[in-house]
């Protein structure tokens, strides 16, 4: 227990009411999830309290569904080559380019962590594969760092003003399917809501190919604001908002940069990440890229 983060006593009643968490089995719950890791010849996991805890909480204690997500978790980084090393220039050119800001008050004060997207990079620049796999790597952080995005879940806010149709027409097939893997059957962390704002006409194209992609559940999720900021306020009231939407949940600029020093503070764990992975050739089974087990 020592390697777990203590909760405060409102995230401590979540993980009992919603995530089906009896703080007294913790122990016994990870001790049973590591020994099924053990027990998979070709998945190599890290196996920290507090790592695996988060998967758990996720799946609410569904010992099947935590490991279904771990062995996508990892397979997706061994299945989907990665370009971009953490801390390297590259990687904070682009995460200077402002295009993902985790924002500092969670809804409600206690609720689920808010994360907002900016097109704000020229697809003449950069491919779209080498910006996501840097907004992974942030979402990947909250892991470790943020008991309000672990236990309470995330939303994302996609600002939409500045995209344009080289930055739609950059999801082929192949990328929204490596998105959906990554975010929905892989990430640890419960998404609460999608919410897709300043939506031009161009952007028909991007929902054509990610809403079908989507589970049922994750679609109902989804809400499309289009233009008019009271569609958004509906469901996030504005104060939680960044200053350049109206609100006091932060300056965008101050939030990614200080942002920044939460993820130079996982540089250990971001640099240990080459350690692990899957074996595909000792896979009872075949993975599918669409994240599909195969048996």
């Amino acid at each position: 227990m020592s390697q777990i983060q203590p909760l405060s006593e409102e995230l401590q009643i979540i993980t009992i009411d919603e995530l089906n968490e009896n703080p007294l089995e913790i122990n016994s719950k990870l001790n049973a999830f590591r020994a099924w890791i053990v027990g998979q010849p070709h998945l190599r996991a890290r196996i920290d309290d507090q790592f695996l805890l988060q998967f758990l909480r996720s799946t609410e204690y569904d010992l099947t569904a935590a490991g279904k997500k771990l062995d996508n978790f990892f397979a997706f980084k061994t299945v989907v080559t990665n370009q971009l090393e953490f801390g390297r220039a590259k990687f904070w050119e682009l995460y200077y380019l402002g295009i993902i800001a985790v924002l500092p008050t969670p809804l409600n004060d206690n609720g689920p962590r808010l994360i907002y997207y900016r097109y704000l990079y020229s697809p003449d620049l950069y491919r779209i594969e080498e910006l996501i796999e840097m907004c992974n790597m942030v979402n990947e952080s909250l892991i470790k760092s943020d008991p309000y995005a672990g236990i309470s879940g995330v939303v994302y806010i996609f600002d939409m003003s500045t995209v344009s149709l080289k930055h739609i027409l950059q999801y082929s097939l192949s990328v929204v399917k490596q998105l959906v893997m990554f975010y929905e059957k892989s990430l640890p962390l419960r998404i609460k809501e999608i919410c897709f704002t300043n939506v031009p006409l161009a952007a028909e194209h991007l929902f054509k190919l990610l809403l079908p992609c989507l589970s049922k559940e994750l679609r109902q999720r989804v809400t499309i604001c289009g233009k008019n900021m009271e569609n958004l306020t509906r469901k996030i009231p504005q104060n939680y908002l960044p200053r350049e939407c109206g609100g006091s949940n932060g300056s965008l600029a101050e939030v990614i940069k200080d942002y920044a020093m939460v993820l130079e503070a996982q540089r250990q764990y971001f640099e240990e990440n080459s350690q692990y992975g899957t074996d595909e050739n000792l896979r009872q089974g075949v993975l599918d890229f669409d994240g599909l087990w195969q048996k």
